[in-house]
């Protein structure tokens, strides 16, 4: 194994300890690095840019989840509406509702962005041609 291969190999630990634990020095434990070395890590660009990718994944994940169970949330919710004491089971349907609406919320507005962003990379190639095969 390369250096580079045995420093990915160390980022990965990190990343699955940074998100199996509640604290930094815990993850270091975790993945066998020291504390000094799992910050200079999360300092690295490269580095953050895997870690966002793996919260993200994890994100995405529970999101998947929690968008199957959307529907039995809002038959808890259809159930109970005329029942005794549903409490319990209306505030995690409802929770489960805020979740999933938030996460729709988030992925229009996620759209809207990268609609932006083309919008403006367009108006810069227009504004900016390429210009490919010209010398100096």
């Amino acid at each position: 194994m390369n250096g580079t291969q045995r420093q990915q190999t160390k980022w990965e630990r990190c990343i699955e300890a940074l998100l199996a634990t509640g604290t930094h020095e815990e993850a270091a434990r975790r993945a066998k690095v020291s504390a000094r070395a799992l910050r200079l890590y999360l300092a690295d660009p490269a580095f953050q840019k895997q870690y966002r990718a793996a919260r993200r994944a994890v994100v995405d994940n529970a999101v998947s989840v929690l968008q199957r169970v959307t529907l039995q949330a809002v038959l808890a919710l259809a159930r109970n509406l005329t029942s005794g004491r549903p409490a319990s089971e209306v505030a995690a349907a409802k929770a489960i509702l805020d979740l999933t609406i938030q996460r729709l919320e988030l992925d229009e507005l996620k759209a809207e962005v990268e609609e932006v962003v083309q919008r403006y990379e367009r108006e810069q190639n227009e504004r900016h041609p390429q210009t490919v095969g010209r010398i100096g």
